[in-house]
């Protein structure tokens, strides 16, 4: 609970039923159990008691005390002087913080589970002491005086004195010299004092003994006053004195009469919190499985995710060595065609070296018969010197090119992961790559429409993979050239996918670029049409859709002796539903012999 800073001082000797400490005139007074020190009020503050005169009769705690001669006297000044009413606005000001800080005692708040209680009337010494920890501690003595088990020893003294008398009223356990003193004393000689050795003498003491510590409750500010009566206004238990003074007007019984009642309430109320409890205790086992379950998931979890980056660290181990190996065999090969052509023209210089040095000194020292001699020799092997292939081979480049957006094949080494990055040697020639344009330059209105690019190298072949660039260009060749949308998809196989939908009729102009350069036949025209809506019936055969009539026809192949339609069960019908007018079998479908004649 909170504790509200401040201390009360009170004049008159008040004894603490709770903690059995008496506190004296001159000394502040605490209440350890609910952790609060009330505010310094004065003298004022403090509640009627039997002794006091001045409040009887008063509903209330005596209001604020606030120097009314001062504040009579300072309002009649008001009209001559301003400062006597700033005087009386700090008056005012002061009796309101005041009130304010009353205000504030009125509740408690626990510091625990942050519930909020009302403080009773006559403050915190009004509150009910915990009554079953008292009788629990003393059952627990009583039965370690039953079993021999320890001794008693006395409640007063500070040093372990053992007890010999025990105090009923008090609820303590007294030495010999305390026992004397605690009859003296003029507050607690009327109390029942009885011997330890009476005590244990028998089962029976020790039962009254126990049922001694029920006895009727005195009231803590007005000490030899029994609490016999309950106020149903503040529910709360009083004695004759409270009713009287704090409790004037209040609704009042005797506890004989209304225990019946709040003891029914209370039974009530008990078995309706018992569910609660074993809600919330079935609650917090299904919590509990709910968190062993979500433990064990998210360790799976957790090796599902270590097994899998174990296996996704070695496919990429065994990728990137892949791709190594296809950098050395691609060095390998073109360093290999470098040296093979290399021998061949070092083969060719050497031959064509040979004649050429020969033909030279015989023309330069050998005579006219000599030369002619050897005509027909050196002019075969020059023939057979030009014979030889080009100086050097197109086909061999440094093209080699990492290409980190495609995806890889995959493959069992890989665990079937997928990866992106390929090595190529091949390059996209946009000259020869091609657009299929077969069976679409007859494009209808509202029905998707997709065209394939086929792209190739500088050598005419399919590149095996995707991953170009593919710009184009779709509009209307009309005055407006209104563009249309379009999607253009990889099918990372060399080959790629426009994709659009016309959505009016008109000549349509497709231009289509990789690297900036037109592809083969770009651009390219296009004619979207309406659909041709179907002119017969969708039915299950003529006989049945004419009613039986011989005179009914049907443009599928069905053939019914006597009739010029088809009918069930013969030859040539379809099989099931269609359109009298061209035999498609699709009901949403475009009439083909409609299409035919119109084209």
């Amino acid at each position: 609970m909170i504790a509200v800073q401040g201390t009360n001082w009170i004049g008159s000797e008040i004894s603490d039923m709770n903690s059995h400490t008496t506190f004296k005139s001159g000394k502040p007074l605490g209440h350890k159990d609910f952790g609060v020190v009330r505010h310094r009020l004065g003298n004022s503050d403090t509640y009627p008691t039997s002794n006091s005169s001045s409040n009887q009769g008063s509903d209330s705690p005596t209001p604020l005390r606030s120097d009314s001669r001062s504040s009579t006297g300072s309002s009649k000044k008001t009209e001559k002087s301003s400062k006597s009413a700033k005087k009386t606005i700090r008056s005012d000001s002061a009796a309101v913080s005041r009130s304010d800080a009353v205000e504030k005692l009125k509740t408690l708040i626990c510091l625990i589970c942050k519930y909020c209680t009302e403080m009773p009337l006559g403050g915190i010494i009004q509150l009910p002491q915990n009554y079953i920890l008292v009788r629990k501690i003393e059952n627990y003595f009583v039965s370690v005086r039953e079993n021999g088990i320890a001794s008693m020893w006395c409640n007063l003294c500070c040093d372990a004195v053992t007890a010999t008398h025990h105090c009923m009223t008090c609820s303590i356990n007294l030495c010999g010299f305390c026992k004397e003193a605690h009859e003296r004393q003029r507050s607690t000689a009327h109390h029942n004092i009885s011997s330890m050795l009476e005590l244990q003498k028998s089962k029976e003491m020790n039962k009254g003994y126990s049922n001694s510590l029920k006895p009727n409750l005195k009231c803590s500010m007005h000490p030899g006053f029994e609490m016999k009566l309950f106020c149903l206004t503040c529910q709360q238990i009083i004695c004759s004195d409270c009713n009287i003074l704090l409790h004037k007007g209040h609704k009042v019984d005797t506890v004989r009469k209304v225990i019946k009642t709040y003891q029914k309430l209370l039974k009530e109320s008990t078995d309706k919190a018992k569910p609660i409890c074993e809600y919330a205790n079935h609650s917090i086992s299904k919590l509990a499985t709910i968190s062993k379950k979500i433990n064990e998931k998210c360790d799976q979890v957790q090796q599902e995710v270590e097994l899998h980056m174990a296996a996704y660290f070695e496919a990429l181990e065994v990728h990137r060595n892949t791709l190594l190996q296809q950098i050395a065999r691609a060095r390998e090969t073109k360093m290999q065609m470098i040296l093979e052509q290399q021998f061949d023209l070092e083969k060719r210089s050497s031959h064509a070296k040979a004649v050429v040095e020969f033909s030279e000194e015989l023309i330069s020292i050998g005579s006219d018969a000599e030369i002619l001699s050897f005509v027909n020799v050196l002019l075969k092997r020059f023939d057979f010197c030009y014979k030889y292939k080009p100086l050097l081979d197109s086909k061999i480049s440094d093209t080699l090119h990492f290409l980190p957006e495609v995806r890889a094949p995959s493959t069992k080494a890989q665990n079937n992961i997928p990866m992106y990055g390929i090595i190529t040697t091949q390059t996209v020639e946009p000259s020869y790559c091609t657009l299929e344009t077969e069976g679409y330059d007859q494009l209808r209105v509202h029905r998707k429409a997709e065209l394939v690019i086929l792209s190739r190298d500088n050598d005419g072949m399919p590149l095996c993979h995707g991953g170009l660039t593919i710009t184009a260009i779709l509009k209307y060749k009309d005055s407006s050239a209104r563009p249309l949308p379009f999607q253009i998809s990889d099918r990372r196989d060399g080959s790629y996918v426009i994709s659009f939908t016309p959505d009016s009729t008109g000549t349509l102009v497709l231009s289509v670029t990789i690297k900036n350069k037109h592809i083969k036949g770009s651009p390219f025209t296009l004619r979207a049409k309406s659909l041709r809506p179907h002119t017969g019936i969708f039915h299950c055969c003529a006989f049945c859709s004419s009613k039986g009539s011989k005179a009914a026809t049907c443009a599928c192949d069905g053939i019914m002796q006597g009739f010029k339609g088809c009918g069930h069960g013969h030859a040539g019908h379809p099989g099931r539903r269609h359109w009298s007018c061209c035999a498609s079998v699709l009901e949403n479908s475009e009439c083909t012999t409609a299409n035919k004649l119109l084209n």
